[in-house]
């Protein structure tokens, strides 16, 4: 799967203009797009890569510009988003009836996986279900994944030191076949994470009453716990503010594990962690190769919504001496 994954990020990467200024956001969202549907469907993924991104422009479209109209009343963006939203339906189902017809599963991808599962359980999964699974993934990868990765490459950007590291690891470990080979790149991703939780608040229901910070509260009411301020707190970070890479490869813990709280924190803990930090490694790695980054003077907003968005926030790209020239060129499509 890391070599699919890695052609289809190279694939990405290629259609980047030479010494251009680009949206960080837009960036993100076009690298983890291609990421997401090669680790949804493999090879398959270029057959899709259309499908996917009409629906997921339509879908950033409705949510921008639907979202204080009833979803029960149809517009014209919702209409969009539907019909884009069938015809990657319609393919995928395709895609699904032919694995389910040639009956071997070589363990290459999400889908090989929810076939596998299905074919244990007969009469559970339709490919009308397992199409949907694959669709919520995709769907997924063009938010909170995307907007890490775009904090990422600006920290990356505004750290020049903490990116000629990663580079130098990338080239050591020849590219990103293996992910174990790039811990600096693991630890980047994880402290901006740690500084700019796409989830920066969370709920949880109180299923019992309990004493917390001085407060006697009942059960029942939902509390609001922030990840970006606990992140942010000298009681559980050493120099809470500053983008330090290396407090996750020191052999000490920070003082309190429990305390990062980027992907949540029990049962209702995301269940996409590694998939979301196996794909955000990679396309981190994969631009620093080929990519030098640097910022943008131009001002930025935090705009704190269903996520942590930097929004305007623009980067430099100027090409690695070499890196085009010695990189293979990607497949189309």
């Amino acid at each position: 799967m890391l070599a699919t994954t890695s052609a289809s990020c190279a694939r990405e990467l290629a259609d980047w203009p030479e010494a251009a200024t680009l949206d960080a956001i837009g960036m993100a969202r076009g690298l983890t797009a291609r990421l997401g549907a090669a680790m949804a469907v493999g090879e398959d993924a270029r057959k899709l890569v259309d499908a996917n991104r009409n629906m997921g422009a339509a879908m950033l479209d409705m949510l921008g510009r639907s979202r204080r109209r009833p979803s029960y009343l149809p517009d014209a963006h919702r209409r969009r988003f539907c019909r884009h939203s069938e015809q990657l339906e319609k393919q995928l189902r395709a895609d699904i009836t032919a694995r389910r017809r040639a009956g071997i599963s070589r363990g290459r991808d999400v889908l090989d996986a929810t076939l596998d599962f299905s074919a244990t359980r007969p009469g559970l999964l339709d490919d009308h279900v397992v199409a949907r699974i694959i669709m919520a993934n995709l769907f997924g990868m063009r938010g909170s994944p995307a907007i890490c990765l775009a904090w990422v490459l600006h920290l990356l950007a505004t750290h020049p030191p903490v990116q000629e590291e990663v580079r130098a690891e990338v080239r050591a470990a020849d590219g990103c076949a293996d992910l174990d080979g790039l811990p600096v790149t693991r630890a980047v991703v994880k402290e901006a994470l740690r500084l700019y939780p796409p989830s920066w608040l969370l709920t949880r229901t109180m299923a019992r009453s309990a004493e917390i910070g001085g407060y006697r509260l009942r059960a029942g009411p939902v509390l609001l716990v922030s990840p970006y301020a606990i992140h942010r707190d000298a009681r559980w970070f050493d120099r809470p503010t500053a983008f330090d890479p290396d407090r996750w490869l020191n052999t000490a813990p920070p003082a309190e594990p429990r305390a990062f709280l980027a992907f949540g924190s029990g049962p209702m803990a995301c269940k996409g962690v590694s998939w979301v930090m196996t794909q955000t490694v990679i396309a981190a790695a994969s631009v620093v190769r080929r990519w030098h980054l640097s910022a943008d003077p131009s001002p930025y907003r935090l705009v704190a919504c269903g996520d942590l968005r930097p929004v305007g926030l623009r980067l430099r790209l100027t090409s690695v001496a070499g890196s085009r020239a010695g990189a293979p060129n990607p497949p189309p499509g």
